[in-house]
């Protein structure tokens, strides 16, 4: 019998284990994934480590994305279901919440809408239209970068101060990125 680079598994083994985890929802690649970790420093984030987000991009990089707002049923509200990234339709449609899509907060200098520009709302500094709130089944087409954040504690810090904050939004734990739009066309009905 042919024995693996795992330890102590043989091929019929392996494959049970591999049943067995699929069965559990994990992939014998997460298993592979799991024991090979990288380390970098803060300070290297941005200057000599991009971190490529969901959407496919390095987080900070000025893309157009394209999606519809669909129900989950979950109680936090609206899904958008991104199919389209730069004009490439995705393999698999990247999933955001709607607190993960919301206008950019950054920069102090900005610039109104040009005239003629094909937008149906566009970031003004002025403040004078407020950012539009999605509605089911309509599509939305950005322009926008996606950032990031990591928010973890370890088993030992929860453990410290009693357990975790179920407050949290489920999509702010770990590593969570978000949307922040600088345009927006709307239309109704499925994506393009």
């Amino acid at each position: 019998m042919t024995r693996l680079p795992f330890k102590g598994y043989s091929a019929p083994g392996l494959v049970f284990v591999c049943v067995a985890l699929a069965w559990r929802g994990l992939a014998c690649e997460e298993i592979e994934e799991k024991q090979a970790r990288t380390t970098v420093r803060a300070e290297d984030i941005g200057k000599t480590v991009a971190i490529q987000g969901r959407l496919g991009h390095p987080l900070g990089t000025l893309i157009t994305i394209r999606g519809r707002w669909t129900d989950p049923g979950y109680k936090d509200g609206p899904i958008l279901e991104v199919d389209l990234v730069n004009g490439t339709k995705l393999d698999k449609p990247v999933m955001l919440s709607h607190g993960q899509v919301t206008q950019i907060h950054h920069g102090w200098k900005g610039r109104d809408g040009k005239p003629n520009e094909p937008w149906d709302w566009h970031f003004d500094w002025k403040g004078r239209v407020p950012s539009p709130r999605p509605e089911l089944g309509q599509t939305w087409e950005m322009i926008g970068v996606e950032t990031g954040a990591f928010d973890h504690y370890s088993d030992e810090a929860w453990k410290e101060f009693g357990g975790p904050d179920i407050g949290m939004p489920y999509y702010m734990h770990d590593f969570w990125s978000r949307f922040e739009f600088i345009a927006v066309k709307i239309g109704n009905g499925k994506s393009r």
